[in-house]
This record gives structure tokens, sequence and C-alpha cells, in this order.
């Protein structure tokens, strides 16, 4: 569809201002470009600040694109506006072109005839809610969306690059727009999640056009977790989760631990990021969390472990494809550790297996499900080689698998919560339960695991009143079932106060992580956990003598 004419008629209404790339075809069903007629796009001008984009929709049924959507390019920018004639339907040109040389530099010359274009269309158009908004931006009267001292720490460019990139340390970055709709309803959100997470992980907001491109940053608002690594190029994950601050901290924090155990295990150094074979002096680190397979192992590592899930790779020491994957292996290992176990299979070599699994091309990659496992079973994964395409396929299996586990003594407490949060469910005696409504209450518990499989939380449960003094401690005299959060390292914990269902105890979950739970001090002499005997899975009759 091309342009036609040189003026507006008299009375024909606005029906576009678009920002296009010089080159661009405009038509309808270029990708690169495609528009919604009803949708009016500007490239808005701060006159007392730098260059910034802006756009303001007026959808069409549905329709509300983003102008970042079809622009290939903010590098060197042209403005179009345009009209429609009611009589002819032809598109009618009014000027403006070229307007902007670069994202950041504002050609004088074009400045006023910008402006009359505007006022112009606001002659002309029944939109005029639309053209005042334009109008109050183009003058300086929209406020950004982050206070310059509040929790979330708004960067420049340069100060992106400075402060995140050039780190060692775990950012959560909104790439965002003061104008975007999206942005100024996220907002809120991000703000609670920044102050929850303070001194935990820093959320940080930017505007700079100058730093996004290198990130793939397509519409607003886009968060991505940043691993700095000194200067080096950042890992990046994408946040893909709901809009909301406890979803945000739930990615903070899955984060935060990754980064953790990498440090703890000797991947990374906690001072420089660096690995340690790439420090001066150190011997290159031999331990690996992918665990060897092979023709003499595989049957009793893998096949025989029907309580796990495991991924495994088969690959040849000589396949580029294999080499690249490598790393990505090991950090798909190290981030599963304790959940799926992750292998792999040197297939020129283990020919047994190569055969049994019909290995034809390298790497190939095989998850075994929990449960009895047999060739028949196996899925072939043929997603994307990127550790978080891989980590989710693996992850779906597992949650699917999960359960929680009876807390039977003291050694099993404090291993698995010494240093993280662990939620313990107290449950009615087996006398006064019977199994029936205990698998209910465990069946219950069991889906809040899976629901949370992603969070840094051990689940536990006890039979009630077998940790007698334990449970008086923690001020659990109140019936079962009870659920309490414990932290020994941080010496603290907090009670569950709403029924025990999926729902509730995920909202006590999602509270105590933002920081809005009723939270105690643990008692200094807390006792410890009495040796417990394990639930058969049997109703349970009480003594003769007792009858």
């Amino acid at each position: 569809m091309a342009f036609t004419g040189a003026r507006m008629r008299r009375g024909a209404p606005l029906s576009s201002l678009l920002c296009l790339a010089p080159g661009c075809t405009y038509t309808g069903k270029n990708s690169a470009c495609r528009w919604t007629v009803d949708v009016c796009w500007a490239l808005l001008v701060d006159f007392r600040k730098q260059v910034d984009d802006a756009a303001f929709a007026l959808p069409r049924g549905n329709d509300a694109l983003s102008a970042r959507s079809f622009l290939p390019s903010l590098a060197c920018l042209s403005c179009l506006v345009h009209t429609v004639d009611a009589e002819t339907k032809t598109h009618v040109f009014l000027g403006c072109s070229p307007c902007l040389f670069s994202a950041l530099e504002f050609k004088p010359p074009c400045g006023s005839r910008f402006l009359k274009v505007f006022k112009m269309a606001l002659a002309q158009t029944q939109h005029l809610a639309l053209l005042l908004a334009v109008l109050s931006v183009l003058t300086g009267a929209q406020a950004g969306l982050y206070a310059p001292n509040g929790p979330v720490k708004v960067l420049s460019g340069q100060q992106f690059k400075e402060q995140v990139v050039g780190s060692n340390d775990l950012f959560i970055v909104e790439f965002y727009a003061d104008w975007c709709g999206h942005c100024q309803r996220f907002a809120p959100e991000f703000e609670k999640a920044a102050k929850a997470l303070r001194g935990i992980v820093t959320l940080v907001a930017v505007s700079d056009q100058s730093a996004m491109g290198e990130y793939g940053v397509q519409g607003f608002p886009t968060v991505k977790a940043f691993v700095g690594r000194g200067g080096k190029p950042p890992k990046t994950f994408d946040y893909n989760q709901g809009r909301d601050a406890a979803s945000l901290i739930e990615f903070a924090v899955m984060h935060a631990g990754k980064l953790a155990r990498a440090r703890l295990a000797g991947k990374i150094d906690a001072g420089t990021d660096a690995k340690p074979s790439e420090k001066a002096g150190s011997p290159e680190k031999e331990t690996s969390d992918v665990i060897e397979l092979t023709d003499g192992n595989f049957n009793q590592l893998v096949m025989k472990d029907d309580k796990s899930v495991w991924f495994v790779e088969f690959y040849a020491p000589w396949c580029g494809h294999c080499k690249a994957l490598a790393p990505t292996w090991e950090e798909v290992a190290t981030a599963l550790k304790g959940k799926v176990k992750v292998g792999k299979v040197d297939a020129t070599v283990e020919k047994v297996l190569a055969s049994t699994y019909g290995i034809r091309g390298f790497p190939t990659l095989k998850l075994f499900p929990a449960g009895e496992k047999s060739v028949g079973l196996v899925k072939d994964y043929e997603g994307a080689r990127t550790t978080e395409a891989l980590l989710k396929y693996a992850m779906e299996f597992f949650s699917v698998n999960v359960t929680t586990e009876q807390l039977l003594n003291e050694s099993q407490f404090r291993k698995a919560c010494g240093d993280q949060l662990c939620v313990l469910a107290f449950l009615p005696h087996i006398l006064d339960s019977k199994t029936e409504k205990r698998n209910e209450y465990l069946a219950t518990l069991n889906r809040v695991v899976r629901a949370s499989f992603h969070m840094p939380i051990a689940f536990f449960w006890s039979q009630g009143g077998d940790q007698y003094e334990f449970e008086e401690q923690l001020n659990l005299a109140f019936g079962y079932p009870a659920v309490v959060a414990v932290h020994l390292s941080k010496g603290k914990y907090a009670i569950h106060r709403g029924d025990f269902s999926q729902e509730s105890i995920n909202t006590f979950l999602t509270q105590l992580l933002a920081g809005k739970a009723p939270i105690s001090e643990l008692p200094k002499n807390l006792k410890k956990l009495e040796e417990s005997r394990a639930w058969d899975g049997k109703d349970e009759e009480l003594p003769k003598d007792e009858l």
C-alpha cells in the first residue's frame, strides 16, 4: 500500500502516526512492518532530555501492537505522519521525514515541523485525549516510573554496563519504557519484590535503548536475570512467569540459590565468578555433577533406580555439537542436583548402550522418567539445547514425581534444614485419622510440593505427637494438622495459621518468601528430634489392654 498525495484533505480523520526505519517496505503483510490502521504510533521527543521512544495505541478490536514489535532498528529512523482520505480511502502523506538520524540525537530543524504536524492533527482528529497525552510527553510532563532513591535501582545504559554487566553478582533487570501501559501496571509489583529482596538480590530498571539491543529486547516490560562475570558477557535468563511480586521473588530466589550452589561447589569463585582453573596458579577442577555411565554400570544406576528421573546425553568425543553442549550440560547437572540425575554416555565406547537406544547422531538426549524403567518408556528430547529449555523439560518430569518425605530423626532434620528453609507438616496420629484420611493429607501436601518445586524449600511430614516437646516449643499445640516453616541457620520459624489446603499453604509460602508472614525466633535450646518409626502405609490398632 503506497502513500499518495501531498496534502491533507479538509475533514479527514487522522488514522496513524508511524515511525518506520528507512528502507522498510510499508505493506500490511511485511512482518518487519506490520501495522494496524487504527493504531497511532509516534516517536516522541522530550526537549529537556535525550530522545526517547514512545507509542500510544488506539486498538482496533483486540489489537494493540508495540512499536518495538515491528521496528527492525532504532539506529536511524524517519518520522512519517499520514491520514486516510475519507472519500478515496488512500493514505495521504503529511510530512516530517527524515526527523531523527540517531536514537540519541535530535535534529532541531525538524522540531518545529514535527510539532506543527501534531497541531494540525489535533485540529482534525477525533482522538483528542490521545494527542493531548502525546503533547504532554513532548513537553516533558510525564514522570518516570521509579523514584531515583527507591527500592528499584534505576540505571542509565553506561551505569548498566558498569554495575551489572561488569559485576560478579546476580541482578533482576527490567527493560521498560515510561509510556508503556504494561510497564506502568507492572511497576508497583516490581517495587514490592525489590523491597522484599533488599539485601538479597538487587532489582534494576533500565529504559536506555542503548543497553537493550544486545539482549534481544523486543517488547516492554522485558525482565531478565543477569549473572555478571566481571566484565565478560553475563549469563542471562528470561523471566516468563506472572507479573506479580510473588512470582518475581520466586524467580530471583531460584537464581540466587543456583549461584550460591555453584560457588559452594567451586564451579565459580565468589569474588570473581571465574572458574577456579582460570585463576593463576590454581589446579583445574576435575569433579563434575554429570555422572559417567557405561555398559557396566548403566543398568544398576539408571534402570534399577525407580525413584529418580535421569537425563542422559549420548555423545562422541569428536563431535563439535557435543563439545558446544558440554558446558551447558554441566550447568544443567548442577542446577538439577538433588532433583534430576544427569548423566552422559560415550557412545563410541559404550556400543551396547548405543545399539540398545538406537543412537544415530550426536548429541542424542534421552530422559528416563521415575518409576519402573524400560526402553519403551524412554523420552527423546528434541527441544533447544539451552540451559533454560533443558531445565524446564527435566523439571516437568521431576515435578510430577516429587513427594514429601517423612521426618524420622535429628540427623535427617539437620542435614536437610541446616542451611535452607524447611516446611514441616505435623499430621494427626494414624489412630485418629486412619489411612484414608492420612493419604488425603499427604496428597494435599504433595500438590504443594509439586507447585513449589522451583523454590529453595525442603518439605517433610511427621506424625503429630511423635516430636511432642519440639512441637510444644514451636507453639503447635493448637491441633493437627499443623504446618510450620523452619530455617535453622537463621534461627527463625513461622507458623501457618490457615486451613490445610493447597491454596492456603501456597499463599503462606509466597507471603513468607515475600517477607510478609509473621516470623519468630527459634528457641535457643530447641529440642532434638526423637527417633521415629517410618509409617508402613497401613492403619494401626490400639493395643488390646487399651481397648
